[in-house]
């Protein structure tokens, strides 16, 4: 209880202080970002339209206690988050009880693939 509610306020915090866009979104589902034990881990991307240079990443990881869970649940918010001026993604992990811990916490390298995709796809 004591996360969701730490998570609630960050998530406030991020809405107040990000303006207001009128701009569209692009949404990009389905972006494999890493292939641990032949394990196609992809993850969904929103992003304003109209990106001009560096934006602020958000990266929304489901919960579930690494067992249960889909990184679908976020996109609503992530789209959200787009059209506030924010490149928001949410991540797929591998699941226990087949992958123990720390095989999770080991997928979530989102943030080194935001960077590699920002100067590959923007940056060319």
């Amino acid at each position: 209880m004591k996360r969701f509610a730490i998570a609630a306020i960050l998530i406030t915090a991020l809405w107040l202080a990000a303006p207001t866009l009128a701009g569209e979104i692009i949404f990009e589902p389905n972006i494999e970002y890493a292939n641990p034990d032949n394990q196609h881990l992809q993850l969904n991307m929103a992003r304003p339209k109209e990106a001009a240079g560096d934006m602020p990443a958000v990266v929304c990881i489901h919960g579930g206690g690494f067992r249960a869970g889909n990184r679908t649940r976020w996109d609503a918010l992530c789209k959200e988050l787009a059209g506030r001026g924010y490149v928001a993604v949410t991540i797929q992990y591998r699941l226990s009880p087949k992958y123990q811990f720390p095989a999770a916490v080991h997928d979530a390298p989102s943030a080194e693939f935001l960077r590699w995709h920002n100067e590959r796809v923007y940056r060319a």
